[in-house]
C-alpha cells in the first residue's frame, strides 16, 4: 500500500510539474573549475578583493585572532601570484576596497577581528599596480560603520555609503564631500551605472509602506536625483548589477523574488513632475518588462547584516545578472526568463570574495583552500 502511494505522488508530482503548477529554479553546473595557485597568504576572512581588469588584488581581513595588513597580486594568464608591498595604514579586517581605473582604494574598517571591540577607522590608502608603490588619502570626515558600509568605484570617485550618509571622495584633489539623505534613509546598496552611482535605499518612514527608492548619484557634483520607489515588506536579500544600459536590481522576499530593470537617467522617459518617484507594483511583473519574476534567487546584500562592503553585490555576464552567497551561485537567463542555481560548487566558502573577470569568475578565502576560477 505504501508503495502505491508513492508511486502516486511521483506521478502526480511530473504531472504538476509537466503542468507548470510546481514551479523552482532549475539545476545547473559552471562550464569549469579550476584551483588557482597557492597564494603564501595565511587563510583569512573579511578581506577585500578588487579587479583591475586584468589582475585580482586582496588584501586585509582578519584570521580569527589578529587583523591582517598583507595582500597579493594573481594573474589569470600567468596563474602566478606577487605579493603586495607593506601598506603605509594600520592592519583592519571589514574594510572596504575599490577599484577606480588606476589605482585600488583601501577605506575603513577595523583594527580587531571582531567589529564591536575597537572603533571604527576612517583612514585608508591607494595603490597604484602600474609602479607597485602606496601612498595614504585624507581622513574621511565619519568613520566606517562595517555592518552598513557599502562601497564602489569609478574613475576619479571613491563613494561610500554609512547608514543614510554618502562620502565622496575625489582622488584628483584628495578631498572628501558628503551627502546626507533626508528622512535618515539608509542605504542598502551601491551600483555603477557609467559616470553615476545608483543608491539604493530603505524606505522605513512611519505611515509609508516599507520598501526600496533608487536614486541616481553625480559623484562629479555630489548631487543625487530620486527615480524610483517599490514597496517591499520583509526583504531578506538584495543586489544591483549594471549591463551597460539599465540597472537590474534583485529584491528577495520570504515568498520570492523579483528584478527591477531601471533607467539610470532621470529624464528617461519621465512625464511626472520633477521629484515625484513613480511606484513599481508587484501586479504589474507579468504586464511590466522591466518588473521580472526571479524566485529562488539570493541576494547578496542581506539587510541589518553584515556583507560584502566593496564592489558589485551582483555581476552582469553575457547571460544575465548573477549572485554570489553563502547559499552558493544563483544566476537569471535573460534569453528564457529563468532562474537557475548551484549550490554545490562554493559549499562551505560563504566568507570568500569573488570578482567577476568578464568570462569567469575568481574566488578566494575560502578558507584553507586555494581559490577557484569558475568559467561559464
Amino acid at each position: 500500500m505504501l508503495c502505491r502511494w508513492s508511486r502516486l505522488v511521483i506521478v502526480c508530482a511530473v504531472l504538476l510539474a509537466a503542468a507548470g503548477v510546481l514551479t523552482g529554479p532549475e539545476g545547473f553546473r559552471p562550464r569549469g573549475v579550476r584551483p588557482l595557485p597557492e597564494a603564501g597568504l595565511v587563510a583569512r576572512g573579511h578581506h577585500t578583493a578588487v579587479w583591475t581588469g586584468g589582475k585580482l588584488i586582496v588584501w586585509g581581513g582578519d584570521d580569527g585572532r589578529r587583523a591582517l595588513g598583507d595582500g597579493a597580486v594573481y594573474d589569470p594568464a600567468r596563474m602566478t601570484w606577487t605579493p603586495l608591498p607593506p601598506a603605509p595604514i594600520r592592519p583592519r579586517s571589514h574594510h572596504a576596497a575599490v577599484w577606480t581605473g588606476k589605482e585600488m582604494i583601501v577605506w575603513g574598517g577595523t583594527p580587531e577581528p571582531a567589529q564591536g571591540n575597537a572603533a571604527p577607522l576612517a583612514d585608508g590608502a591607494r595603490y597604484d599596480p602600474v609602479t607597485g608603490t602606496w601612498r595614504t588619502i585624507s581622513k574621511a570626515p565619519v568613520p566606517s560603520m562595517p555592518q552598513e558600509i557599502r562601497a564602489v568605484g569609478l574613475p576619479g570617485h571613491m563613494v561610500v555609503a554609512r547608514g543614510n550618509v554618502i562620502l565622496v571622495y575625489d582622488t584628483a584633489r584628495d578631498r572628501w564631500r558628503t551627502v546626507v539623505l533626508d528622512g535618515g534613509e539608509p542605504v542598502r546598496d551601491l551600483v555603477v551605472a557609467g559616470e553615476r552611482i545608483i543608491v539604493v535605499t530603505a524606505v522605513q518612514a512611519p505611515g509609508t509602506t516599507p520598501g526600496f527608492a533608487f536614486g541616481v548619484l553625480t559623484p562629479a557634483t555630489a548631487e543625487l536625483d530620486e527615480l524610483y520607489y517599490v514597496p517591499c515588506r520583509r526583504p531578506v536579500g538584495l543586489g544591483a548589477a549594471f549591463d551597460g544600459s539599465m540597472v537590474w536590481v534583485l529584491i528577495e522576499r520570504e515568498d520570492g523574488g523579483r528584478l527591477y530593470r531601471v533607467d539610470p537617467d532621470p529624464r528617461a522617459g519621465r512625464d511626472d513632475p520633477p521629484g515625484a518617484e513613480p511606484v513599481l507594483e508587484d501586479d504589474r511583473v507579468e504586464a511590466d518588462p522591466d518588473v521580472l519574476d526571479a524566485d529562488g534567487m539570493s541576494g547578496p546584500v542581506r539587510p541589518g547584516r553584515a556583507g560584502p562592503a566593496g564592489g558589485d553585490s551582483l555581476f552582469w555576464t553575457p547571460a544575465g545578472p548573477l549572485a554570489v552567497t553563502s547559499f552558493g551561485l544563483a544566476r537569471y537567463l535573460v534569453a528564457s526568463r529563468k532562474v537557475q542555481v548551484d549550490r554545490d560548487t562554493l559549499r562551505r566558502c560563504g566568507g570568500a570574495t569573488a570578482v567577476w573577470t568578464g568570462t569567469s569568475l575568481l574566488v578566494w578565502g575560502c578558507g584553507t583552500g586555494p581559490g577557484w576560477e569558475i568559467i561559464f
